[in-house]
């Protein structure tokens, strides 16, 4: 989980990177995003598809 909000941290400051996560809202206004719809989660698979998370050994 650490990686992927370093991933979304990353995007908040700098919208040119992970440009796929702009498609993911806060659908409730309750200042947490969710990712449930299936355009947020292939987002989110799309902008993390090629990262290499520090959990991954080797």
């Amino acid at each position: 989980m650490k990686d992927f909000y370093g991933t979304w941290l990353a995007h908040k400051n700098d919208l040119s990177k992970y440009p796929q996560l702009a498609r993911i809202r806060d659908d409730n206004n309750d200042g947490m995003i969710e990712v449930n719809r299936p355009e947020e989660i292939d987002a989110l698979l799309a902008a993390t598809g090629g990262v290499r998370f520090s959990t991954v050994p080797g």
